[in-house]
């Protein structure tokens, strides 16, 4: 309801950079306070620290088990889409290897600075509530559904592929899920 709900706003914005820009900082500081609370949250019991050597093995494993199952159920489909023009899968932007990785950076550095503060304790009592994670949450959600309203292509888009445009989701959660089970 919250992404839906964004998308009108955004349609009737589309055409001021100021809100698009401003959307897309809040979007971002979203997807990070998020994160930072999930760290927040894991690091204030301790005991996900004390195993952290465990943890981290296991998650690089499921995350990369579960990744290859993605690739895996993706390649046949692929040929689907790359006959379609602006489909590619090369965005042709380059940057090399750290541009890629500065996202994975800040996504990383928020969960961990989260961790370092939960374990700590020191943030105000009313912050370790649910309330906090929804209503960011939720922030987050309609700001998705005003950029989905800026830009009303894709929707066009998905038209377009018909039946395709599902197998992408379908797929990708079904090879994530069988790699993850296999890891």
């Amino acid at each position: 309801g919250l992404v839906a709900s964004g998308c009108l706003p955004g349609w009737l914005l589309r055409s001021n950079n100021r809100a698009v820009r401003g959307v897309g900082y809040a979007t971002r500081a979203t997807i990070y306070a998020l994160l930072f609370i999930i760290g927040v949250r894991r690091g204030r019991g301790g005991e996900h620290i004390r195993a952290l050597h465990v943890l981290c093995i296991q998650g690089v494993t499921i995350g990369f088990c579960g990744t290859m199952g993605s690739e895996l159920f993706m390649m046949p489909i692929a040929r689907l889409f790359s006959s379609r023009p602006g489909m590619d899968s090369g965005s042709g932007q380059g940057g090399g290897l750290w541009e890629g990785m500065k996202g994975s950076m800040k996504i990383l550095g928020c969960f961990c600075a989260g961790l370092a503060l939960g374990v700590g304790g020191i943030l105000p009592f009313w912050f370790y509530g649910g309330n906090v994670f929804l209503y960011v949450l939720r922030a987050m959600l309609l700001c998705v559904g005003m950029c989905m309203g800026f830009d009303l292509k894709a929707f066009l888009i998905a038209r377009d592929l018909g039946l395709r445009v599902i197998l992408i989701p379908v797929l990708t959660v079904a090879g994530t899920a069988l790699g993850a089970f296999v890891a």
